[in-house]
């Protein structure tokens, strides 16, 4: 009867899995885990878990997965024998996800962090990850623990880290965060590493963000419409992200280089994601950018403008004040009163002061006279698009390719004159696979008309 019921639970198991996921899995999930704990079978418990973190991540609740994840890992450490390799790479799959959204979390008791990074440090040479990942894992928890980053070149391994065209995109992005990890130290080879890395055939997603994270190297190598020209595309990207993190970086961007209509004017547009950020850390990153942007505002004059804006008051990781129509000088009171407030929760949490401390004013530097940069959003949108439409053609989608390249040239966007020969080339590209794609149907067909005329001819015989 035991035996029955551990390949019922099984089959439950198997059954949960093949859910689409949502809801319905992580509860059909849940269910073989109480079942499987209250009959005492831990051999299907502790695969049951590690599908249930799974489902807690996919639908993005990390207080969850964050509690079933603890107990995986209590009992991988008393109980190494009921795993084999294959759960402890899945284990460590879901590592990096677990820790940085605890970290992220001002309400996690630093006690449950360190349990975590222990674990993590136990079983780190048996998973084998890669340096960049190791890398990328330290300086996201540093800095949520407000911790000092060690004094080292992460250059120095990023070039060599650079995959080959055909890598996966979760490497793509962790050779980015190397050079947003260097470019403040060290622009010059940053950028250097950037351009490298932009040759490749990475998405455009990846690419954007690229450019983005070059922006603060791109201002302290003084190439102004370069670095303009990286903002709108990546901003293009950025704004239907949602993440206060990213944005913040372009509202520094736009303070740095002293530009100030459109900064008020993509403050506006972008206040509301306070009242909808994805954790405590991207509310506070994205927070910290703006007080930054609205502080550099008021230092130029812009004190009294009155932000086009009305927000509700909101306490959904922290409380946060109502915005009525506000000047940028209210504003930048209000949520820098908030800032601090949540900062310190941050610091009580960690037992220092650097979060806190990390909450400076933003240095800017006009731009120098003369410089005139070309380029508006419909410029940004039109190379979104070419970045777009090389992204269809490296997946073989010369159809969809086309609709984005048609009319293109007929704009009269800055960047049109300079990438009109691109924009030739990359269309005759999408024709050319449409040809190959329309030759490869009709010899299809052919083979099957072929194969049953052959039939008939074999069935009249």
């Amino acid at each position: 009867m035991e035996s029955y019921s551990a390949a019922v639970l099984a089959t439950q198991l198997m059954n949960a899995s093949s859910i689409p996921p949502g809801i319905p899995r992580t509860k059909a999930t849940l269910d073989v885990v109480n079942a499987a704990k209250e009959a005492g079978f831990d051999d299907l418990l502790a695969q049951a878990e590690l599908e249930l973190i799974g489902c807690y991540l996919e639908g993005r609740n990390s207080g969850k997965a964050l509690e079933a994840f603890s107990s995986t890992l209590t009992r991988l450490l008393y109980r190494p024998e009921l795993y084999d390799f294959r759960e402890i790479s899945q284990l460590g799959r879901f590592f990096p996800a677990v820790i940085v959204s605890a970290c992220h979390h001002p309400d996690v008791p630093l006690s449950l962090i360190n349990h975590l990074l222990v674990g993590l440090e136990a079983f780190q040479e048996t998973l084998a990850p890669t340096p960049a990942a190791s890398d990328y894992l330290r300086h996201q928890v540093r800095l949520a623990l407000g911790r000092s980053i060690a004094d080292r070149t992460y250059l120095d391994h990023a070039i060599d880290r650079i995959s080959p065209a055909d890598s996966h995109s979760l490497q793509r992005a962790i050779d980015i965060t190397q050079i947003e990890m260097a470019i403040g130290a060290h622009p010059e080879m940053a950028l250097e590493v950037s351009w490298r890395m932009l040759t490749h055939e990475i998405p455009a997603a990846q690419k954007a963000r690229l450019l983005r994270v070059m922006l603060p190297g791109l201002v302290a190598e003084k190439a102004w419409q370069v670095a303009w020209e990286a903002h709108l595309i990546s901003y293009e990207y950025d704004r239907d992200s949602g993440r206060l993190t990213d944005l913040a970086e372009h509202f520094r961007f736009l303070a740095v280089t002293g530009m100030w209509r459109r900064l008020a004017l993509v403050l506006e547009r972008h206040l509301s994601l306070i009242r909808h950020a994805h954790d405590p850390w991207d509310l506070l990153c994205g927070i910290r950018g703006i007080v930054g942007a609205l502080e550099s505002l008021d230092l130029n004059g812009y004190g009294g403008y009155q932000l086009k804006v009305s927000l509700a008051g909101s306490s959904r990781f922290h409380e946060l004040p109502a915005l009525v129509r506000p000047t940028v000088r209210e504003a930048r009171d209000l949520l820098g009163e908030a800032l601090s407030g949540l900062a310190s929760r941050f610091d009580e949490r960690n037992g220092t002061v650097e979060v806190s401390v990390s909450l400076g004013l933003l240095d800017f530097e006009p731009l120098p006279d003369g410089i005139l940069l070309a380029g508006n959003e419909g410029d940004a949108r039109f190379l979104a698009r070419l970045l777009r439409a090389r992204a269809l053609l490296e997946c073989d989608q010369g159809f969809d390719a086309l609709l984005l390249l048609g009319g293109l040239e007929q704009t009269n966007f800055p960047s049109v004159s300079r990438l009109a020969p691109e924009i030739r080339m990359l269309t005759a590209l999408a024709r050319m696979q449409m040809s190959h794609d329309a030759a490869d149907h009709l010899e299809s067909r052919g083979e099957g008309s072929g194969d049953e005329a052959g039939e008939e001819s074999r069935e009249a015989s």
